[in-house]
């Protein structure tokens, strides 16, 4: 059976780098695919350069997705936009 975390969590532009199990938890770091990302300001694409995000149990063990936190500074407007996760809330 060829099993992909990556599938399993059905989130797109990121992949599951590694997988720790800890304390009865199991962490998931994810690494976004994307160099960079279009300001929401001004919709200029930049590549200029952590997040612990709680998520379903699987198995009955509790999964945190360790979600790189990546703020760009956009050369055309001067702004900090964070890049964010499709499907997670921020909060």
């Amino acid at each position: 059976m060829d099993f992909h975390l990556d599938n399993l969590l059905a989130l797109p532009n990121v992949t599951v780098s590694s997988c720790q199990q800890q304390e009865g938890f199991i962490f998931l770091q994810l690494d976004f695919i994307s160099e960079g990302i279009l300001c929401p300001h001004c919709q200029t694409y930049t590549d200029n350069l952590h997040l612990l995000v709680r998520n379903l149990s699987i198995c009955g063990q509790g999964v945190f997705l360790k979600v790189p936190r990546r703020q760009f500074i956009c050369p055309h407007c001067g702004k900090y936009p964070t890049e964010g996760l499709e499907g997670v809330e921020n909060g």
